[in-house]
């Protein structure tokens, strides 16, 4: 799914109309309103992947994940723009209330950064995700990295492969 608000379209018109999804990929070009609290749910949703090209508010991407108590893959690229940075007002973070995701195995947050929400959302799986076994916080885009050896030799490495 690829248009304006898909976020917004996903959590509140697909449940319904797609109770079987197992897997779903979200673009979303911009979204005018964050994701709300929803009753309907994604049974069987196992695999989730959210790219965002705005600054949005990731922490209300939380609501997704109680919508889908079966989820065990999350991957979120975040969009830019974001303005409030953790380093700017470090104690001042939101803390949505204890939830458990019993299923989570496994979240990738491509684009990391210090904005405030990124951060908060972060902290909100760390607390609630009891089974996870594997938090990765890309901050590199997903590019090529350079490093020097000892030797003086330049050694690229790659990302590790997408599971």
């Amino acid at each position: 799914m690829a248009c304006k608000n898909a976020t917004l379209y996903a959590l509140t018109k697909l449940p319904s109309s797609m109770p079987s999804l197992e897997t779903l990929t979200i673009y979303s070009h911009g979204e005018e309103a964050n994701a709300p609290m929803v009753a309907s749910k994604f049974v069987h949703l196992r695999s989730l992947s959210i790219c965002t090209r705005s600054a949005y508010d990731l922490l209300s991407l939380a609501n997704f994940l109680y919508a889908a108590p079966s989820l065990e893959t999350l991957v979120v690229s975040v969009g830019g723009g974001y303005r409030a940075s953790i380093f700017e007002d470090p104690l001042d973070l939101r803390v949505l209330p204890e939830h458990r995701f019993e299923k989570l195995k496994s979240v990738k947050i491509l684009r990391f950064s210090s904005a405030k929400c990124v951060v908060e959302f972060a902290c909100h799986i760390l607390v609630s995700a009891a089974s996870l076994k594997c938090l990765t916080l890309d901050t590199t885009c997903g590019v090529l990295r350079c490093s020097v050896l000892k030797s003086g030799t330049s050694s690229r490495r790659f990302p590790p492969p997408s599971s």
